[in-house]
C-alpha cells in the first residue's frame, strides 16, 4: 500500500512539473525575436538593417535611392506582428509596412518615432544619404493660387515630393519615386498636433522633424511621430487649368513617339483630352506630335489615386533629340492637373484661356513657373526599346497656380 501511495504521489508531482513547465513555455506572451540582418519590405523597395532603411523605387536601378540613418542603432527586433523595432533609454522606433491607400497607391512605410519622456529640444534629425533623387519641398499654396482653385492637402503642406534628378518616362514615368508626408505628433491622450521638415534636406542631407515647443512641454508621455514615406507614382496636389497644359522636356536620344499620359482630378466624363507635343525653338513652338482623343473617367475625384488618362499616337512620330513641350488639351473649360511644387529650379509656363483644340502654333500666355507636371511621352528610341521622357511644366489655359 505504501509503494503505491509513493507513485501516486510521483505521478502527482511528475504533471504538476510538466503542468508548470507548459505553462511556463507556451502560455507567456511571445516575445520579440532579433531580425534579419536586412528586411526586404514594399516588394523590396525597401530594406531595413540596423543601421538604416533603404528606399530604392525602380527594380533596375538601384543606384537611385535614399536611405534614413537610425537615430537609435541598437539591435533591431521583429514582433509578433511583423512590426520592426530598436530600443534605447529615451525613445523607440517602429517601422511597418502599409498597405495601398489614397496617396500611396503602391503602399509605404510607416517610421514611428516614440518619445517615452519630455525631450531636452523639440526636434529629432535623421541623417539621410541619397544618389540620383532630388527632394522638393512642398510650400503651401499662396492666396492667389487658392483663389484660383488650386488645391493641396494638409498632409502635403510642408512635405517633400521625391523625384529622380534626371531619369523620366515608363517605369519612371514623371520621375517620380516617393511622397514623404508631412507628419503628426500623439501623445498617449490622443492630442495631435502637426510637425514640420526643414526645406533645405537636398543641401544639408538631414531631414530635421520639429514639432511646436507647447506640445512637447504640455503633452502626456509616450508620444508618437510619424513620418510617411508613400510609393506613389503621380503629383499630391492639383493645379486647377484651362484647356491646353503641358510640360517642358529635353528628348536626350531620338525616338519614335507612342503615347502622351497625364495625371488629372475632378473631372467629367463628357470631356476629352488629347495630347500633344510643340517643337520648343526662338519662333512660335509649331506642333510636332499630336495623339488620339480619350474620355475622363469620373470616379478619379483627386489626385491621391495617381489616375493617368493615355492618348495614343497611332501611327508613331520620330522626333530628333531636343527640347520640346508636352501636354495636350482638354475640349472644354477648367480641369485639375495633378502636380508637384517644385520652386528650387523654376521653368517657365503659359496658359491661355479657351483654347480649346491643340494650338499649333503653341502661342503664348500667362506667364508661371514652379510646378512639375504629372505629365510623360511614352516612346521607343531608335534602335532601342519603349523609353519615356518628362519634364517641367508648361501649360496654357487660364487656369492659375505655380506650374513645372
Amino acid at each position: 500500500m505504501q509503494k503505491v501511495f509513493k507513485f501516486i504521489n510521483f505521478l502527482f508531482l511528475f504533471f504538476a512539473i510538466i503542468q508548470f513547465n507548459s505553462s511556463s513555455v507556451f502560455a507567456q506572451p511571445i516575445s520579440d525575436v532579433p531580425a534579419q540582418e536586412i528586411t526586404p519590405l514594399l516588394d523590396n523597395k525597401a530594406e531595413v538593417s540596423q543601421e538604416n532603411v533603404k528606399f530604392t523605387k525602380w527594380e533596375n536601378d538601384k543606384s537611385s535611392y535614399f536611405q534614413i540613418q537610425s537615430p537609435i542603432g541598437t539591435e533591431l527586433t521583429e514582433s509578433v506582428d511583423g512590426k520592426l523595432k530598436q530600443d534605447d533609454s529615451d525613445k523607440e522606433v517602429i517601422i511597418y509596412e502599409l498597405p495601398p491607400a489614397p496617396q500611396m497607391e503602391h503602399g509605404g512605410i510607416e517610421y514611428e518615432i516614440i518619445l517615452k519622456n519630455k525631450p531636452s529640444v523639440n526636434s529629432i534629425s535623421l541623417q539621410i544619404s541619397k544618389g540620383n533623387l532630388v527632394f522638393y519641398y512642398q510650400n503651401a499654396p499662396s492666396d492667389d493660387e487658392k483663389k484660383h482653385g488650386d488645391f493641396m492637402p494638409d498632409n502635403v503642406i510642408g512635405s517633400y515630393a521625391v523625384y529622380h534628378a534626371t531619369k523620366v518616362g515608363n517605369e519612371y514615368k514623371n520621375g517620380k519615386a516617393f511622397h514623404i508626408y508631412r507628419p503628426k505628433a500623439i501623445d498617449s491622450n490622443g492630442k495631435e498636433v502637426w510637425c514640420s521638415y526643414n526645406e533645405d534636406l537636398n543641401e544639408t542631407s538631414v531631414l530635421i522633424i520639429t514639432c511646436p515647443q507647447d506640445f512637447i512641454d504640455e503633452a502626456q508621455y509616450p508620444v508618437v511621430i510619424d513620418p510617411t514615406f508613400g510609393d506613389t507614382d503621380g503629383g499630391a496636389s492639383s493645379d486647377c487649368a484651362f484647356a491646353t497644359t503641358g510640360t517642358k522636356a529635353t528628348l536626350s536620344e531620338a525616338g519614335d513617339v507612342s503615347a502622351v499620359s497625364i495625371s488629372y482630378s475632378s473631372v467629367p466624363t463628357t470631356s476629352k483630352w488629347t495630347g500633344a507635343i510643340w517643337n520648343d525653338s526662338s519662333g512660335p513652338a509649331s506642333k510636332a506630335v499630336q495623339g488620339d482623343q480619350q474620355n475622363f473617367q469620373s470616379s478619379i475625384s483627386s489626385c491621391s489615386s495617381a489616375t493617368y488618362l493615355t492618348s495614343n499616337v497611332s501611327p508613331t512620330v520620330n522626333l530628333s533629340s531636343g527640347n520640346y513641350w508636352i501636354g495636350g488639351t482638354k475640349n472644354d473649360t477648367t480641369f485639375d492637373v495633378c502636380a508637384c511644387k517644385d520652386d528650387s529650379t523654376p521653368v517657365d509656363s503659359y496658359e491661355l484661356e479657351s483654347q480649346l483644340t491643340v494650338p499649333d502654333p503653341f502661342g503664348s500666355g500667362v506667364l508661371k513657373s514652379g510646378r512639375r507636371y504629372s505629365v510623360y511621352v511614352t516612346y521607343t528610341a531608335s534602335g532601342g526599346s519603349p523609353d519615356s521622357y518628362s519634364g517641367r511644366g508648361v501649360g496654357r489655359g487660364i487656369g492659375r497656380g505655380i506650374l513645372r
